[in-house]
């Protein structure tokens, strides 16, 4: 039926600009305007950790009077500011892990949404599209009283029902970059495991190059790095317009397929 196609696309291409792309734009906003400043310089704010740690130790009392061993001092100086550096750089990454999951977060659930609620469409998709419009201020699509959605989808599932709706999610520009995001995701989410072992098999970052110096350090651990971070950003915004704009192409009958 033309009604079920034209609401495939129409009502997902509304709820994508309406609600997922712009929470997606105020979480890019937040990130770049209150974390990524706080991690701003960060060599130079341990130069300054050395040096309180030098003159603290130059200031205090000396008990046998020689001045202390100035060697030792400098050495204990450094080493705090070293402790320093190496300790924000390690929460650095683990708040653009989080900010990682957020955004695979986002690609997930307008992926699964799409499939639960086109599964459980009525026989009334007109009643169903007021229904859904209604709730598009929402980053979850509306509830029906007694009614709940099926459970989530795995990676997997996902892909195997948008090709049979004739969808080939692994064809659109930014699958690479958005499979890249999924490991980096689980990595974030579970540590070492297959997707670790599957994400240093990668050889790159799309528009960024090599992967060591986006996601990983030097001894293969995660390590994600700020510039991944708005990569990120831009690679889940442009996959959810993609998706749409196949489904808008996707035929009558495979689009139908959507419905389970």
């Amino acid at each position: 039926m033309t009604v079920l196609r034209d609401h495939n696309y129409l009502c997902w291409k509304r709820y994508a600009e309406a609600s997922v792309l712009p929470q997606l734009d105020l979480l890019k906003q937040l990130y770049e305007e209150r974390l990524v400043p706080v991690f701003d310089n960060l060599a130079q704010q341990a130069e300054g950790v050395t040096e309180n740690s030098w003159q603290k130790q130059m200031n205090a009392p000396v008990s046998n009077g020689d001045g202390g061993d100035l060697d030792a001092c400098a050495e204990t100086a450094d080493d705090e500011g070293t402790d320093w550096l190496v300790r924000m750089w390690d929460l650095q990454s683990g708040v653009n892990g989080q900010f990682c999951i957020a955004v695979w977060s986002h690609v997930e659930k307008f992926l699964s949404y799409l499939l639960q609620w086109e599964k459980s469409l009525s026989e009334k998709p007109g009643d169903f599209a007021r229904k859904f419009l209604a709730g598009l201020t929402s980053m979850a699509p509306p509830s029906e009283p007694g009614k709940q959605l099926p459970k989530g989808y795995t990676w997997q599932q996902i892909r195997e029902k948008y090709q049979a709706a004739g969808i080939d999610l692994t064809a659109i520009q930014a699958f690479g970059a958005i499979d890249l995001l999924r490991l980096v995701n689980n990595v974030c989410k579970h540590g070492e495991g297959p997707a670790l072992d599957e994400l240093k098999k990668r050889e790159s970052v799309p528009g960024l190059g090599n992967l060591s110096e986006a996601v990983l350090g030097a001894f293969g651990e995660v390590t994600v790095k700020n510039a991944y971070v708005l990569k990120a950003f831009g690679s889940a915004k442009e996959f959810i317009l993609q998706v749409v704009e196949r489904l808008a192409k996707a035929e009558p009958a495979g689009s139908s397929e959507l419905r389970g």
